[in-house]
């Protein structure tokens, strides 16, 4: 029995199976208890309970394992667990993304990339010319691109032709290319194989965006070396911008939405009223036009400014009389602002322009008859008063109105 012990233990180390001690324990158990030398039946029933025990044994193994071959081995068991409740205050926040904001590039030293060559070559004088034309002077490669084993002269004149940029990497910048020595040499700089310029340093606005080939030429007598290098230059943003108003007659203000694409760029707008960051953003603003100005940077630091004009139309509205004529003949008679009807709350006074008296004061949406001061006295003709109203609207806002009234009679 123990040599079937051992092939069973074997197929069950073979399948991806929890095995359970406590079963196999029961099994070893029953199998090692000594049987009855005076009872056929005693015999029989430990080996016969252990045979089934043993059969049911191989008979689960067998039916949880696969068959046939699979790309990926299944397992079939799951590990057993306890479930707890979860509270709202086990739940892992996620705060969301931070808004996008790029910085605007400053004038820095630039990183030239791809070295090309650093090239000695001879400058071979012309001895024939033609009556038509005068040919330029030929260059001819003196050696190979530079290297760690070309001859000490060309490694010194090597170090002559290195130079540096520096400005700003975007499309309409000035960007300044400095040689590291110029020492009794002439310097030359070739730009995209194009614009030739001189001097030891010099500077180029690129109007392109992308890569650009640099070559610093340095030479005297007859001999000249070349160093060869790239630099980036990134394209200026640009961004669609729109607006849209949400009408609402309740309130002075209206809600604007500011929208420009695309949004991984970062926008300033700012007005005489306000400044306000986002690629979808949100203000309030009363009723009038708005010139609007727009800086956009984007992820390479690179600027620019745009403007849109801000139209905003709707909203409360009140209207204030600047005359009327108290003289009861039924037109005209008293002096009332329109549209305080559908503010939360208001306040009105007039005052005496001659001398600032307070003559009239409500919060109750009442007009002005022209009498002084409750005394029954009215105004003369051509007589001015001054008046101030608050009023604040659905939304919270408050506006503060003052001009004059004339008494016409």
């Amino acid at each position: 029995m123990k040599e079937f012990d051992k092939i069973i233990a074997d197929k069950l180390n073979q399948v991806d199976y929890p095995v359970d001690h406590g079963m196999w324990d029961a099994i070893e158990s029953s199998l090692g208890k000594a049987p009855s030398a005076t009872s056929n039946e005693v015999n029989f029933m430990p080996s016969f309970i252990a045979g089934s025990a043993v059969t049911a044994v191989i008979v689960s193994v067998l039916s949880i394992m696969p068959v046939g071959e699979a790309e990926h081995p299944v397992s079939y068991l799951t590990e057993r667990h306890e479930v707890t409740a979860v509270t709202e205050d086990d739940v892992p926040s996620h705060p969301s993304a931070p808004a996008i904001i790029h910085t605007a590039q400053e004038e820095h030293e630039i990183e030239l990339i791809h070295e090309l060559s650093v090239t000695q070559m001879e400058l071979s004088p012309v001895t024939e010319k033609t009556a038509s034309s005068e040919q330029p002077p030929t260059y001819k490669e003196n050696s190979a691109p530079h290297t760690t084993d070309a001859p000490t002269e060309v490694k010194a004149v090597a170090d002559q032709v290195s130079f540096r940029a520096i400005g700003i990497q975007c499309v309409g910048s000035t960007v300044q290319f400095k040689a590291a020595s110029n020492a009794g040499v002439a310097i030359k700089w070739i730009i995209d194989g194009v614009h030739v310029l001189e001097g030891a340093a010099t500077e180029y606005t690129f109007d392109v965006a992308g890569d650009h080939e640099v070559v610093m030429l340095s030479g005297g007598n007859g001999k000249s070396v070349s160093n060869k290098r790239v630099i980036q230059i990134y394209e200026r943003p640009e961004g669609a911008l729109s607006f849209a108003v949400e009408g609402n007659n309740q309130c002075f203000g209206q809600t604007v939405q500011l929208k420009a694409d695309p949004g991984a760029n970062t926008y300033t707008w700012s007005n005489a009223q306000q400044e306000i960051n986002g690629s979808s953003s949100q203000v309030r603003l009363g009723r009038g036009s708005y010139s609007t100005d727009v800086h956009i940077v984007n992820e390479h630091g690179c600027t620019s400014q745009q403007n849109i004009l801000v139209n905003v139309e709707g909203g409360l509205e009140i209207y204030i009389p600047n005359s009327f004529s108290p003289n009861n003949d039924g037109n005209n008679d008293a002096w009332l602002p329109v549209g305080l009807e559908k503010c939360n709350a208001h306040s009105i006074q007039v005052f005496r322009a001659k001398d600032n008296a307070l003559v009239f004061e409500t919060t109750e949406g009442s007009a002005w008859n022209g009498s002084i001061a409750g005394s029954g006295d009215l105004p003369q003709r051509g007589e001015q008063f001054i008046y101030r109203v608050i009023a604040e609207d659905a939304c919270g806002e408050q506006q503060e109105l003052k001009g004059r009234i004339t008494v016409m009679q």
